[in-house]
């Protein structure tokens, strides 16, 4: 809704050229330009919190406290504090997923069901890790690219061998 209206004329020719499959047509630069600004997410990352159903207000829960992972991650130095992102839990579901996150919104929802006594913190860290890695990689247009990246950055996780092994005895997907 306020956008320039350059950016919202790109937009309408690519959902057009999608719509109508005549193009293999990713976001011209000017969208992209734009959805990723720090003034689109100033303004528009509140209002998608308060879409996001169940997203708590803060990063702490009953047993674990998310700051403390995303501290315990910066500490060795495996990403940069970032004051623009957003942590909270997120409502238990019947989903096996640790969590989902938005790259342009810079926002992390954990699944309140890592939010456990039974939950060790390294797999907590883990599934953090893999959220913050996603929004670290910024918006790309390459898949198949972004894939290998994702999987390169997870391998630099100390003890990802044993994250992964107590994540499916616990039923838990990144």
């Amino acid at each position: 809704m306020d956008a320039p209206e350059d950016v919202m004329e790109s937009l309408s020719r690519t959902i057009y050229s999608k719509i109508r499959g005549t193009d293999e047509v990713f976001y011209p630069p000017e969208v992209c330009e734009w959805i990723t600004s720090r003034e689109f997410r100033r303004t528009k990352q509140p209002m998608y919190i308060s879409r996001c159903r169940g997203l708590s207000l803060s990063t702490r829960g009953e047993y674990r406290d998310l700051n403390d992972s995303y501290g315990r991650l910066v500490d060795q130095g495996l990403v940069e504090h970032d004051p623009e992102i957003y942590m909270g839990w997120g409502p238990r579901t019947s989903s096996r997923f640790a969590g989902a996150s938005s790259v342009l919104m810079k926002v992390v929802n954990m699944s309140q069901s890592l939010d456990s006594e039974n939950v060790p913190e390294e797999v907590l860290d883990y599934c953090v890790y893999a959220h913050l890695s996603h929004i670290g990689m910024g918006f790309r247009a390459e898949s198949a690219q972004r894939e290998l990246l994702f999987n390169k950055e997870l391998s630099r996780f100390p003890g990802r061998a044993h994250a992964l092994y107590t994540m499916e005895q616990l039923g838990i997907k990144a």
